[in-house]
């Protein structure tokens, strides 16, 4: 058997470069699939929906329905809804905040609940904001927010 030929320490050091790389993105990749590192496993994913009655007629009492729903593979806990009625059109003011505690949910389980209020003539938008300050790990951010548009005729 002939002796093995010496490695050249570029080829060394690129190995080392590779490999050290190659964990960096290995780490990265997991990290970005667990929020806030906490480790593999399902989430959960809070939807939100509204529904309103139409409004016929002006200072009429409206009810709007919001419906909080855990579509993700983990049960989310208890978290805060943020509902605000705001005007339609610019300056786009404020005109009532509601705030709603949401019991926890396991996947697939749902909250409803209904307010009323009432809205003078104009346009409004209504938006339901659930878990607001991100302190719940969830599958998809982007339907913890719903709106909808009333006219208060």
């Amino acid at each position: 058997m002939s002796p093995r030929a010496p490695v050249p320490p570029a080829a060394v050091a690129w190995k080392l470069v590779f490999i050290a790389a190659m964990t960096a993105l290995a780490a990265t990749a997991a990290h970005s699939q667990t929020p806030a590192g906490r480790g593999a496993g399902p989430l959960p994913d809070l939807a939100v929906e509204l529904k309103s009655t139409p409004l016929l007629r002006p200072n009429q009492e409206g009810k709007i329905t919001v419906t909080v729903k855990n579509r993700g593979a983990a049960t989310a806990p208890e978290s805060d809804m943020d509902i605000i009625v705001r005007n339609g059109h610019a300056p786009r003011e404020v005109a009532k905040t509601f705030k709603r505690r949401i019991r926890a949910l396991e996947p697939g389980d749902k909250f409803s609940y209904t307010f009323s209020v009432k809205l003078s003539i104009g346009l409004y938008e209504v938006c339901g904001t659930s878990d607001r300050k991100k302190k719940i790990p969830d599958a998809d951010r982007k339907n913890n927010e719903s709106c909808l548009m009333i006219e208060g005729l």
